[in-house]
């Protein structure tokens, strides 16, 4: 391939035909006052820069690329503090046992995540009183089927008053409510 130094007379019309390799740009400017003519070359301009720029499309970056703030538009990079920062909190996980027979003495759960880890024959948990539209999800690790219970006066998908369902062992349910009062498997 022919270096911009070789190309012909006609070279307006023949770079528009054939594929040329630029092998350095040279930039010129005449300041009159100093009487001379100064050239900057793009691998000059590179080396005075002590870096080369990124592009906007098409390159790779193999350091850091360090954010100075969080984003403010809904399509802004965020650092990594910010987004530590959003979810810490945003739920619980609690790792506990089932108890009782009955509704009345099954284990209140309160956290969004439970991994209920022991559960004895009949036992079970049961769903708090008022969730907010916060769904709650139990997942049954024990050796035996675990009953979840709603809260006392409540119901699951529509069945009988305080009446639980059974969980399978290795199942994992979530249950979501509008009133704290009548739960649903979502």
């Amino acid at each position: 391939m022919p270096k911009i130094s070789e190309l012909p007379p006609n070279a307006p019309q023949a770079l528009g035909q054939m594929p040329w390799e630029i092998a350095s740009v040279t930039y010129r400017c005449n300041i009159a006052d100093l009487g001379s003519v100064i050239t900057y070359t793009s691998a000059g301009i590179l080396a005075g820069l002590g870096y080369t720029p990124v592009n906007q499309a098409g390159d790779t970056m193999t350091g850091y690329l360090i954010l100075n703030n969080d984003p403010v538009n809904v399509l802004g990079a965020a650092t990594k503090q910010y987004v530590d920062n959003t979810i810490a909190g945003a739920f619980t996980v609690k790792v506990l046992s089932a108890a009782g027979t009955n509704q009345g003495t099954a284990t209140l759960i309160a956290d969004d995540v439970n991994i209920v880890t022991t559960v004895g024959s009949g036992q079970g948990v049961r769903l708090p009183a008022s969730s907010g539209n916060h769904p709650r999800r139990v997942t049954n690790y024990g050796a035996n089927p675990l009953l979840v219970y709603p809260n006392s006066g409540g119901t699951i998908n529509g069945g009988s008053t305080n009446a639980g369902v059974t969980l399978a062992v290795n199942g994992s349910v979530q249950f979501s409510s509008q009133n704290g009062t009548a739960w649903y498997v979502t």
